[in-house]
């Protein structure tokens, strides 16, 4: 069962002092890479999240989107330094007894003098922080496989589409090639015959010698096995439950190419060699669409 490395998630979860949204994109990419938007403060929790979405992601690019929302009642902590304000109060009081004041500072005044009183944020409860951001991402991991999963059941289709079609087309190769040694007799011997007079014929024996070498140098009955070996272990892998086999389907591909360049520059038949084009057309589409595959 192959994998799309494309998809989209969302996961929400709430616990009684945090709510975490989680969203999930994923894109073609040749090894496993990550890359977060999130509060630098929750860098904390990068190698939990990278280890929960390892368990079902094998290869692509994802991007993490983390936002989150403090639920407890009090989210900051107010500190009231009392020897400061008295100070402040004390000083405020002189300044205005200099100055012929006759009303005091009020308690208004001395609140508003820096840092009397601070309002310092609440230290996160990280294991209820964590808890909640493991599990909005389990649940964004999942939706993003199911979208995966189903992506990855249209590239199987194409791609069993194409290797039928470049079955089709190896299976057309053998009998041309098996005639390319013959044609070259004939066409050897026309042009002996044309360019030598008839009492001077080579011998059978030595046009045959002649045929052997060219048969041999244009031989593809090894490359036409190996090519059709590739597809068969394709389609095996493709209709497997194995994941993750995504580089195995571009190891094949590229198999597959170069067994098509080696016929194609043994070829000397027209017609074998438009059958090479067609297969590396093909190999092209199957290519084109393993590149998606996880």
């Amino acid at each position: 069962m192959i994998k799309s490395m494309t998809g989209y998630g969302r996961g929400e979860f709430k616990n009684q002092d945090y709510r975490v949204v989680v969203e999930l994109k994923t894109v073609n990419h040749k090894y496993s890479d990550f890359a977060f938007r999130m509060s630098k403060t929750l860098g904390f929790a990068e190698d939990k999240i990278k280890g929960a979405i390892r368990k079902t992601l094998h290869r692509g690019k994802v991007e993490v989107l983390l936002s989150y929302e403090n639920m407890g009642e009090k989210q900051v902590d107010i500190q009231v330094n009392t020897s400061l304000a008295a100070e402040y109060m004390d000083k405020l009081g002189e300044m205005a007894k200099a100055c012929g004041i006759p009303q005091a500072p009020g308690i208004e005044l001395v609140a508003k003098q820096p840092d009397v009183i601070v309002a310092n944020p609440v230290e996160e409860n990280r294991e209820s922080l964590l808890e909640a951001i493991i599990g909005s991402t389990a649940e964004a991991t999942k939706q993003l496989d199911q979208m995966r999963t189903t992506e990855g059941q249209a590239l199987a289709a194409d791609i069993s589409g194409h290797l039928g079609c470049l079955g089709d087309i190896v299976r057309e190769m053998k009998p041309l090639a098996d005639e390319v040694p013959k044609m070259y007799k004939n066409k050897l011997e026309e042009r002996i015959a044309y360019l030598l007079d008839k009492d001077a014929l080579l011998s059978s024996e030595r046009i045959a010698a002649e045929v052997a070498i060219f048969a041999d140098k244009a031989n593809v009955d090894e490359e036409i096995t190996r090519l059709k070996s590739h597809i068969d272990q394709m389609k095996d892998i493709i209709s497997s439950d194995d994941e993750g086999v995504g580089k195995k389907l571009d190891f094949l591909t590229q198999e597959m190419n170069r067994e098509a360049n080696t016929i194609g520059s043994k070829a000397s038949d027209l017609g074998l060699t438009n059958l090479v084009l067609k297969a590396k057309a093909e190999i092209e589409k199957i290519r084109e669409q393993v590149q998606n595959v996880e």
